[in-house]
């Protein structure tokens, strides 16, 4: 997210990133700074960015009773930092 600070970041599979990257991308969101500690130095950095994610329901197919934030496998703390969903859900021919 540093590097796309300024413009837009696509994230595919957002469903399935992992619990460390997640976390890293809860504080980006919530407060458009990366901080990064290495060899005893805390760097701040700058992720000004728009965030345009993709991920998949949880079990493949979307249920039209449910509610959409409930298929997804992602926490709603890091859902809520969305201001909007949109559903993409293709009809298959059988």
């Amino acid at each position: 997210m540093v590097l796309g600070s300024g413009g837009i970041v696509a994230i595919d599979e957002f469903d399935k990133i992992g619990d460390e990257d997640r976390a890293a991308l809860h504080e980006a969101l919530e407060s458009q700074t990366i901080s990064v500690a290495k060899a005893g130095i805390i760097a701040t950095f700058n992720a000004k960015a728009a965030v345009l994610a993709a991920a998949n329901p949880k079990f493949g197919r979307f249920d039209s009773t449910q509610y959409p934030a409930e298929q997804f496998d992602i926490p709603p703390t890091l859902l809520s930092r969305f201001a909007t969903f949109h559903l993409r859900c293709c009809q298959g021919s059988t």
